[in-house]
């Protein structure tokens, strides 16, 4: 560095080395300078790199005292850019910094002042000072500490960048790192912080409490499937609307996930004042919304988690509200579930059958049971369906109404209906060789809904059921048809690719969801399941004798085969027969049974036609 510039910087600085970072890119244009010769100038050296630096550095240099109450003895032309005054306003008024500095940031401006009064060390702080026009400006302050004559008081020597830009951009940022986009409500992340502060200060006041509700939309999917993406979103955004017209404005209204949305009441600490507020959300809820010309009702349910004291975290909070609001959802839509401590004990059993399922599927405990699917007619054994069941090492044989709604939560369940669907393909392709041809038997596999609206299902059926040597023809795929109405677009395309592959489809529980008869033509459907509990009451009940009646006469009329699902005694049975059933499975016949004993039963022949009989 030339040695004029080092002896202006440690007059005005105390060295080169405490001179503001942010000055190094205009020294070093003057340092070149002054290299290249341009010091031979009548004008002395200080004054020239005065000059410069008072024309290119975008910030107010300033020399004053320290103190609230301090005289400046510089100020730089800048000042009248930046912050609208004159020099001079500074320069003869001591209280200038201290009367402009913004009152809410006065006390870091001096502690910032102070600290370094004490230490020597540089001022680095951003702080807010009030224009003369009224404006609010960001400044950087940077100064170094100069005491070279001990008989002159020491000074602050520095800068005050404006960076007011900067920081509305860093409030932009953060603003979108803490909101949703969409409804522009509070996020997950702005909803915790939040609530932790609500944490701290129930935990310094122990009268405070607060509560949370979440709040899920029902079948919100079906607005996204039915009049499209741009439509879903038109009804967060008036939802979420609504949302904040439930609440105060201390309150917080934020959206947690696609179609969840939180409240952080505060103050509320009792189940009415909370249930109050949920029937005032269900009541917005109840007008309709209007969405590309159609009116769209909707529900909702609500989970509440009310603070009990100084135990209670964030984390803890939103997951109570969490589980009480999966118990409304698993209610019934539009349904409030206060959280209680029953609910926890029902999720960590839950997770607990998960962890032990995810080992199951990594230690093949599952195990098939086959019920058979008899001819009214004969008795003879038409088909077998696959039914799942678990060999825990510890627990025995689990039942599946015991573990696949667990299984169906955690996404688990298609791993398990892919090993069932491989062992029962291996078994009764084993058991059609021995009863040779003519007489083989067909295989009923359930497809749930996680694995029906997989894109690669048919590829991944073949690459399960080609290597077993089971033919395509006499496997039928299991779909309810709540799993079809509610993937209308896509069932239609991928029963079709089904179909051209030889699988046979069958419509299992019919009667128990939509149980519209006209969308049977519209579907490649082979055989349709009679749902066990019309068959039940077909005994005592003429209007479920006519209801089977319908089922059995328009299958017939579309070319489908019917099976009557629960026979259990041979009234039904006959019953059955008389309305022209083809086909029956139940306890009448024969209960789920291990492979060991369907085999003795397949290889026996009559078994089965003296029950039916």
């Amino acid at each position: 560095m030339n040695r004029e510039l080092e002896q202006i910087l440690t007059k005005h600085f105390g060295g080169a080395d405490r001179v503001p970072d942010a000055l190094s890119p205009v020294l070093a244009a003057i340092d070149e300078a002054m290299q290249r010769g341009n010091s031979a100038s009548p004008q002395p050296a200080e004054d020239r790199v005065l000059k410069i630096l008072l024309q290119r550095v975008p910030a107010i240099l300033y020399a004053c005292e320290f103190g609230p109450v301090a005289r400046c003895h510089y100020a730089s032309p800048q000042i009248q850019k930046i912050l609208g005054f004159e020099p001079s306003d500074w320069t003869s008024n001591p209280n200038f910094w201290f009367d402009h500095v913004h009152p809410d940031d006065r006390m870091i401006a001096l502690d910032a002042d102070r600290r370094a009064q004490l230490t020597g060390e540089p001022v680095s702080v951003e702080y807010r000072m009030m224009a003369r026009d009224g404006r609010v400006v960001w400044v950087r302050d940077e100064a170094v500490v100069i005491s070279a004559d001990p008989s002159q008081p020491a000074m602050l020597h520095g800068l005050l960048y404006d960076v007011t830009e900067r920081k509305a951009a860093e409030q932009r940022l953060l603003h979108d790192a803490t909101h949703d986009p969409l409804t522009r409500l509070a996020n997950r992340t702005l909803l915790v912080d939040r609530l932790e502060h609500a944490v701290a200060r129930s935990r310094r006041t122990p009268d405070y409490r607060f509560t949370v509700l979440l709040i899920g939309l029902d079948r919100f999917k079906l607005v996204n499937d039915s009049i499209g993406h741009a439509a879903g979103d038109a009804l967060l955004v008036e939802f979420a609307r609504r949302l904040q017209r439930c609440v105060r404005p201390a309150d917080t209204v934020a959206r947690t996930a696609g179609d969840e949305f939180a409240l952080l009441l505060e103050g509320v600490a009792s189940v009415s004042d909370a249930s109050a507020i949920s029937d005032r959300v269900k009541l917005e809820l109840a007008r309709p919304f209007s969405l590309n010309g159609i009116e769209v009702f909707i529900t909702c349910s609500i989970g509440i988690a009310i603070s009990r004291g100084q135990e209670e975290t964030a984390a803890n909070l939103l997951r109570d509200a969490q589980i009480a609001m999966h118990h409304a959802k698993t209610a019934g839509n539009g349904c409030v579930r206060v959280f209680d401590e029953n609910m926890r004990e029902s999720v960590m059993k839950k997770m607990g059958i998960e962890i032990d399922l995810r080992l199951a599927i990594e230690r093949d405990e599952f195990e098939v049971f086959y019920q058979p699917i008899v001819e009214l007619n004969t008795g003879r054994i038409e088909s077998l369906e696959a039914l799942v069941r678990w060999r825990h090492p510890e627990k025995g044989l689990i039942s599946p109404a015991d573990f696949i709604p667990v299984a169906e939560d955690t996404g688990l369940v298609a791993p398990i209906e892919r090993i069932v669907m491989r062992k029962a393909c291996l078994q009764v392709a084993a058991w059609n060789r021995r009863l040779g041809p003519g007489k083989e038997i067909a295989l009923a596999v359930n497809l749930s809904a996680q694995r029906f609206v997989q894109h690669d299902l048919v590829d991944e059926i073949l690459r399960l059921v080609v290597p077993t040597g089971f033919p395509t023809s006499l496997l039928k795929l299991e779909i309810t048809e709540t799993v079809i109405m509610d993937n209308r677009e896509q069932a239609t395309e991928t029963l079709a690719d089904l179909k051209r592959m030889n699988f046979r489809i069958s419509l299992d529980d019919f009667g128990t969801g939509y149980s519209s008869l006209s969308y049977l033509q519209k579907f490649p459907i082979d055989v349709v399941k009679i749902d066990r509990s019309f068959v039940r009451l077909i005994d005592d009940e003429v209007q479920s004798d006519e209801i089977v009646r319908t089922i059995i006469s328009l299958a017939h009329h579309l070319e489908m085969s019917v099976v009557a699902e629960g026979i259990e005694s041979a009234a039904q049975l006959a019953r059955l027969r008389e309305l022209g059933c083809e086909y029956g499975q139940g306890y009448f016949f024969a209960k789920p049974l291990p492979a060991q004993e369907i085999e003795q039963m397949l290889y026996a022949g009559s078994a089965l036609i003296r029950q039916a009989a």
